[in-house]
């Protein structure tokens, strides 16, 4: 995992990234994914939108 930085950034300031080379669900819900990411980062939602 690899964690990010966008200082500037308008939706968050930093960020994981992953990655996997095999992803697969076998129960009701099956998927077989390879050589896939994704990220994942902490945000801040507000009534007035969300903020960085």
């Amino acid at each position: 995992m690899l964690k990010r930085l966008r200082p500037n950034g308008m939706e968050y300031k930093e960020f994981y990234v992953a990655q996997s080379t095999v992803l697969k669900g076998t129960g009701p819900v099956k998927f077989d994914y390879r050589d896939r990411h994704s990220s994942l980062a902490d945000v801040d939602h507000t009534d007035k939108g969300l903020q960085a």
